[in-house]
């Protein structure tokens, strides 16, 4: 068979994919407990591919956002902004446009918000027993967070409104806040865009 049990990233000076093996009994010291976050890029490009995810619940409206297909990623992006779908339909044009986009003209774009669509994969990952079993302290906020907005507080940019009772790691904040932007309130002109349709409760529930 092919070896799919694998996760890329983007080299940041040649462009081109660097691969690393997924494999949950590897021990990686501090980094262990981001073992999920990158599952969970590993089950979304499964099932962009049409596979069935390794450690996320199966649901079928997540794979729709996820592939593009659901009427949520078709909005006019101008008048209500589609939904986050990782299938864009502007293409290659769109890889064009990120790539040479700095974070000051991300944060003032509507391409700025909330990635709801990756949290859910990336908390049904984390809560997956194979990641939770071994870090449970540095885990235990996806309990209590069903989506970003429930992360606001948590996840502020600013230390002085931030609270700290779910004892969110520094590696996690770092990731939440770029997963979450506009609920930690990196977006500028954040109050102008609609909040989304999309409430990760909503879908949580696995298909049968």
């Amino acid at each position: 068979g092919y070896d799919t049990d694998f996760i890329y990233t983007t080299h940041p000076q040649t462009g081109l994919p660097v691969f690393a093996n997924i494999d949950e009994s590897d021990r990686l010291g501090s980094m262990d407990e981001m073992k999920c976050y990158y599952a969970a890029s590993y089950d979304m490009l499964r099932i962009r591919a049409g596979f069935e995810p390794r450690y996320s619940e199966h649901n079928s409206t997540i794979e729709a956002l996820i592939r593009g297909t659901d009427p949520m990623c078709s909005a006019p992006p101008f008048v209500d902004p589609q939904m986050d779908c990782p299938d864009r339909r502007e293409g290659l044009q769109y890889f064009s446009q990120i790539a040479v986009t700095s974070i000051k003209n991300y944060r003032r774009s509507y391409d700025c918000r909330d990635q709801e669509v990756a949290f859910a994969v990336l908390r049904s990952t984390c809560l997956n027993e194979t990641f939770r079993s071994k870090n449970p302290l540095a885990l235990t906020f996806f309990e209590k967070a069903a989506d970003c907005k429930s992360l606001r507080k948590y996840c502020a940019w600013q230390r002085e409104f931030r609270d700290f009772s779910y004892n969110m790691t520094l590696p996690w904040l770092w990731r939440v806040q770029k997963v979450c932007p506009h609920s930690c309130g990196f977006c500028h002109h954040r109050d102008l865009w609609n909040a989304s349709a999309f409430v990760s409760h909503n879908v949580e529930e696995e298909d049968v």
